[in-house]
């Protein structure tokens, strides 16, 4: 009779594992967290809920730093891997409460929290902490997430996030956006680029009235070429002052004033508008988005 032999320590290690992860113990990767559990993640602490906002926020003090923390984004990237988008305001105890310094210069900090799932549980890997600032108000705007390039033979996949930032100052609004790699690196933009922006609030009879807008679109990738490519149509309207027209010129004075009386009333009569359209393509040229063909066409404020 052969008498079996015992097997390496290691591979009875690997086989142990194995099953393991097989048995009905093992649960596929959640496809979101809540603030409840990313807190406990990070040893933060639950706040009560904004009475204005409604929102949901953990205290959490790194590097000697206490921030109120918002979950923003949660982005699955692999079978076993995600990323978290959160956003995060400074906060110090003025000895009568909590507060933050959310004047209209400050915008909300951006942080990237990169997690895996080991079967029950969650597991930080990275953390980037307030590694970029956009946005005003201690806020950045509205998030989604983009696949830049689905895994393709001559390039990884990659998943990014594309984050509005923008504000509204004496009557002027502007919104731009910046794309964020999920690569596990520190933060940084790859594509920065305003995408709307009116004067509706500070747009008085002498004033020409604009509004611009954007839609963002991905297109394939190009042969050999990996990444896709970003479209971006922009859409600009503007009403010119009717007191800049060579016609009010001719006017007397007392009919100048009188036009001019009309047009700074709520019940003003419409302007005339034009109507401006422009299309621009970026392609990713190793590090970052270039343009490579159109201009931009919001105006800056």
């Amino acid at each position: 009779m052969t008498t079996p032999l015992p097997a390496p320590a290691g591979l009875l290690l690997a086989l142990a594992l194995f099953l393991g992860a097989c048995t009905p113990g093992g649960q596929p990767m959640p496809q979101a967290i809540s603030i409840a559990e990313l807190s406990r993640l990070l040893g933060g602490e639950l706040l009560e809920r904004d009475a204005t906002s409604g929102e949901e926020e953990f205290l959490l003090t790194e590097d000697g730093h206490s921030r109120a923390v918002a979950l923003r984004l949660f982005v699955p990237l692999e079978p076993d891997r995600a990323a978290v988008l959160t956003r995060s305001q400074e906060i110090h105890d003025s000895g009568e409460g909590l507060e933050r310094d959310n004047s209209h210069a400050s915008g909300g900090e951006v942080d990237l929290t990169y997690l895996r799932w080991q079967g029950r549980r969650w597991v930080v890997v990275e953390r980037y902490a307030a590694a970029m600032e956009l946005g005003s108000s201690g806020e950045f705007g509205r998030v989604e997430s983009l696949d830049l390039a689905r895994g393709l033979e001559d390039s990884p996949a990659l998943k990014a996030v594309l984050i509005h930032s923008g504000g509204s100052w004496q009557g002027l609004s502007m919104d731009s956006v910046e794309l964020i790699p999920l690569d596990g690196k520190p933060p940084r933009s790859i594509l920065s680029q305003p995408v709307a922006s009116d004067n509706q609030g500070a747009c008085d009879a002498e004033q020409d009235c604009w509004s611009a807008t954007s839609t963002l679109k991905l297109l394939p990738a190009q042969p050999g070429k990996g990444m896709a490519a970003i479209r971006i149509e922009q859409t600009l309207e503007t009403a010119p002052s009717p007191l800049k027209q060579p016609a009010f010129l001719e006017l007397s004075a007392e009919d100048r004033e009188s036009l001019r009386s009309r047009y700074d009333s709520p019940a003003a009569p419409p302007r005339e508008q034009t109507t401006t359209r422009g299309t621009m393509v970026f392609e990713w040229d190793g590090k970052r988005y270039v343009l490579r063909s159109g201009k931009n066409i919001v105006p800056a404020i």
